[in-house]
């Protein structure tokens, strides 16, 4: 099984994801790390580096795609480019993403902790 690691850069958050790779060992999965802009939709395949789990290092390389991705990029908070955009939408519809995220959640606390029912459920949040 392979799991990709997706970051607006090759560098962004390497030591998380090598941390990632070292634990995936112990679960036969191997793992690899790219940004949106090396997915190549015609091949189907991605560039960007693979985790050398004996030597815990990383390589450059080209695989097939992900069987799962790990989306570490945080859509909306930096423009991307609509080339950026078609491939992660052309990706999501073929891999499995893990833990899409739910953008809005302060305003979606904000409208909820106005509703009589849904209030109790709600503690004030520590800023």
């Amino acid at each position: 099984m392979l799991i990709g690691l997706m970051a607006a850069s090759d560098t962004h958050e390497n030591n998380y994801f090598t941390e990632i790779a070292k634990t995936a060992k112990s679960f036969n999965m191997k793992v690899c790390k790219f940004s949106p802009d090396n997915i190549d939709m015609d091949l189907k395949k991605v560039r960007g580096e693979h985790f050398d789990a004996e030597n815990e290092t990383w390589i450059a390389t080209s695989f097939d795609l992900p069987d799962f991705v790990y989306d570490r990029c945080f859509h909306g908070l930096v423009r991307e480019s609509t080339e950026t955009r078609h491939k992660i939408d052309w990706l999501k519809d073929n891999s499995n993403f893990l833990g899409l995220g739910l953008p809005g959640k302060w305003g979606v606390y904000q409208i909820l902790k106005t509703i009589h029912t849904y209030r109790h459920f709600f503690q004030r949040p520590y800023k």
